[in-house]
Parts: C-alpha cells; sequence; structure tokens
C-alpha cells in the first residue's frame, strides 16, 4: 500500500506540473511553410472535389501529415484544416474531440485559434442544426471570452511587467483559461507568501529545504477566491487546484486528523461541483 501511495503521489505531482503551452505560431512563420503545405495537400482535396474522398477522410489525412511534420507552423496549419473539414462534413463530435486533444497538447490558446479560423464553418452548421453544433459553438464562445480576457492582460503586463497588481490580474487570468504553469509564473513576481507559493509549486517535487508543504499550497489556492473576491466561476479553477494539492497533501501523510478530514470534505465537495 505505501509503495501504491508513492507511485500515486508520483503521478499526482506529474500532473500537477504538466500544461505545457504550444505557442500559436507567428503570421510570418505560417506564411513561409503555406506554399508547402499546399503542395503537400493538393492531390488530397483534388479528391474531395471529385468525390473520392470525404471530408472525414480527407481530415484524417491531413492529422496524417500532421503527425509526421517536424515544423510546428506545417502541424498548426495541418492540424487546423482537419478541423476544418470535420465541420464542413457536419461532423462536430470529430470537431470537438479534435478540440480538446489540441487543448490537452497545446493549451487553450493554442486549441482556440484552431477554432477561431473556422468560427464560421461551425456557425453555418450550428444554423443547420447539425448534431451539437450549437452547443460546441456556445462552448467556444465562452473559451473566446476568457481567451480575449488573457490577451488583454498580457499586453497590460508586457507594458508592466513589475507591477505586482498587473501581474496578478494576469496570472488570475490565466487561471481561469486553465493556463497554470503561465499564472505560476506571474504570481512568483508577486511579493510575499503568495511568490514562495508559487515558486515551491513550480519547483515541486525538488524544492530543496523548505518550511512549505502541499498543504500550504493546498489551502492558500482553496482561501484565494474568499481573500480576493472571485467570482464564482473564477473560484472554481482555483478550488480544482487546491483539489489536487489536498489529494497529494493526504497521499503524503501531510495532513492529519480533523485537517486530513476537511481536505478530504473539500476535496469531495470540490468534485461533486465540478460534475
Amino acid at each position: 500500500m505505501k509503495r501504491h501511495g508513492q507511485i500515486f503521489a508520483l503521478a499526482l505531482a506529474c500532473a500537477l506540473a504538466a500544461g505545457a503551452v504550444v505557442p500559436v505560431p507567428t503570421d510570418e512563420a505560417l506564411e513561409a511553410t503555406r506554399a508547402g503545405v499546399e503542395e503537400l495537400t493538393r492531390s488530397d482535396y483534388a479528391a474531395l472535389e471529385r468525390g473520392r474522398m470525404t471530408h472525414d477522410e480527407l481530415a484524417g489525412s491531413l492529422l496524417d501529415y500532421a503527425r509526421n511534420a517536424e515544423d510546428a507552423a506545417a502541424v498548426y496549419l495541418l492540424r487546423r484544416a482537419a478541423f476544418r473539414q470535420y465541420l464542413t462534413g457536419g461532423n462536430i463530435a470529430a470537431a470537438e474531440a479534435l478540440y480538446d486533444r489540441m487543448t490537452r497538447i497545446g493549451g487553450v490558446e493554442y486549441a482556440q485559434a484552431l477554432a477561431r479560423f473556422s468560427s464560421r464553418a461551425l456557425s453555418r452548421q450550428a444554423t443547420a442544426k447539425a448534431a451539437g453544433a450549437k452547443e460546441f459553438l456556445g462552448r467556444l464562445a465562452v473559451v473566446e471570452k476568457k481567451v480575449r480576457a488573457v490577451e488583454a492582460a498580457r499586453a497590460t503586463a508586457e507594458q508592466a511587467p513589475d507591477d505586482p497588481a498587473v501581474c496578478e490580474r494576469y496570472a488570475v487570468a490565466l487561471v481561469a483559461l486553465g493556463d497554470w504553469p503561465g499564472a505560476l509564473v506571474q504570481f512568483s513576481r508577486l511579493e510575499g507568501r503568495d511568490r514562495e507559493l508559487a515558486l515551491f509549486e513550480r519547483r515541486y517535487p525538488r524544492t530543496g529545504v523548505t518550511r512549505l508543504t502541499t498543504a500550504d499550497v493546498a489551502d492558500r489556492w482553496w482561501s484565494y477566491p474568499e481573500t480576493t473576491g472571485l467570482g464564482s466561476a473564477d473560484a472554481a479553477a482555483f478550488r480544482l487546484r487546491a483539489a489536487k494539492w489536498y489529494r497529494l497533501a493526504v497521499t503524503n501523510g501531510v495532513l492529519r486528523g480533523v485537517r486530513r478530514q476537511i481536505a478530504e470534505k473539500r476535496v469531495r465537495e470540490t468534485e461533486e461541483a465540478a460534475e
């Protein structure tokens, strides 16, 4: 059982550290590789026009090319084109699955940039009442609002990178988007305990000698919404993060007795609210 607990703790620690964000290629990079991608896929699009290939089949072919491409801009263009083909063919489930996979691989902003390119195609499918299109469109609209908030906060932070208040607002926007690695970078630019906790989390489990524990991180993210007056939607993101750290603190034996029971109760409540 002890060995099982150690394995679980390591897996959870890796999950907390995961979430690398892949940057969206620049316009210059996309333009430089566009001709090569067009040549690579020309015969596939011709097959679609002749009725020898369906939109789904073309999307699959484009994703195959993407898996074998080494250039980030080419990979992005191919994935974006595949997403559009799924939408054009009315396969909303496949488009949404690809969007979710791109979110896991590259982060929300990367996936959302893919989706923006095909917003009209999705709107047409929603108007035509394709199954799941209206719901997916609504979901993307919510995410788009969060992405715009991050972009605005980032622009402000670039102008005032040493302003703690600006960095904190940027961090909160990133948390709402699900980008915890980016948020922790901003939190680590603050002062005092929040900075210490952010640095602890970024370095975990290789934290060195420190007075902080996994329970300290959990307690701070749990209380953060109350101490800063965040709305319920943003608060949920912090509570979910806290729940992960509480599970780790319990598994590692950091919390015992009443504190352990409180942590377990908070985890249950958070998971139930997320269902």
